[in-house]
């Protein structure tokens, strides 16, 4: 999932929290036709305005950015870690070192 995904994801959560998107907008100091306009921008949210959601919001820093639970997935993190550890043992030091 890019990080455009995970954000919409993310701010559809806020709205529901909320319980509209008129009543984040105003706890995030906003109007709800901005917050409309980024559930389908191209582009991800501006980092500046992910931190005023955030706080609105009391959720933790970087929150609108961190994984959601569907992207950690056993067998997802499982077939990373292994391509991680293959690059790192075909990376490290030669056996003549």
């Amino acid at each position: 999932m890019n990080r455009v995904t995970r954000q919409r994801k993310r701010l559809q959560q806020l709205i529901d929290e909320a319980g509209s998107q008129e009543a984040l907008a105003d706890r995030a100091g906003s109007v709800a036709s901005y917050i409309s306009q980024l559930l389908t921008a191209r582009e991800g949210i501006a980092r500046k305005f992910c931190v005023r959601l955030e706080k609105a919001m009391k959720k933790p820093d970087g929150w609108m950015d961190q994984w959601l639970p569907e992207e950690t997935d056993p067998d997802i993190l499982r077939t990373m870690f292994e391509q991680v550890l293959n690059a790192s043992k075909s990376n490290g030091p030669s056996a003549t070192e």
